[in-house]
């Protein structure tokens, strides 16, 4: 579930998840990693997951998205969206009455797909806590359904919530699950 979100204290570098532990592995391409950290994965990803559940309870939530939601330039490609698909249909009934060849037809698709694709990513970056709440209707509802969804569906929303965490070394004689070595990095 935490694939990509935690981050070795002490390099910097991912962690791996390997048979229930998370750990900064070196690998050998690369150059990255310490060997340094090592946690118990069911753990790590029980704390992380009561956090973010926290976090999504919070006003903090409600002002992020708000603050999204009124971002003109999220706003701007909505509306570049819009013309876009007039402009598909527009073509469409060009090619119908003969008035563009199949050739013309690509070419202007090709144009169109391309900046389509751009705008879509601009705004799945820009709107990843808004997406929080369309199909699942609130945070509440996220919360109570939690347990319920794909592991797929779990970890999008902790990528719209968390930047990262970053995992610090054990304190030298604890052996057993210490969570003030989670710093999660919130997005909001």
């Amino acid at each position: 579930m935490l694939t990509g979100l935690l981050r070795c204290g002490l390099c910097g570098a991912k962690l791996v998840g390997c048979s229930g532990v998370f750990l900064c592995r070196k690998n050998p391409r690369t150059g990255e990693g310490c060997s340094g950290i090592y946690l118990t994965s069911s753990h790590t990803e029980k704390f992380i997951t009561e956090a973010v559940l926290t976090r999504l309870n919070s006003p903090r939530l409600i002002d992020y998205i708000k603050s999204k939601a009124v971002n003109t330039s999220s706003l701007s490609a909505h509306s570049e969206l819009t013309t876009i698909s007039e402009k598909e249909i527009e073509l469409a009934e060009m090619f119908g009455v003969g008035e563009l060849s199949r050739v013309e037809l690509g070419a202007a698709k090709a144009k169109l797909n391309k900046r389509k694709f751009e705008l879509e990513r601009v705004l799945s970056k820009e709107m990843g806590a808004i997406s929080l709440g369309e199909d699942l209707g609130s945070p509440e509802v996220i919360v109570k359904k939690w347990a319920s969804l794909n592991l797929d569906r779990q970890r999008v929303i902790l990528k719209a919530v968390l930047e990262r965490v970053n995992v610090q070394k054990a304190k030298s004689g604890i052996v057993v699950f210490d969570p003030s070595r989670l710093e999660p990095v919130w997005k909001f």
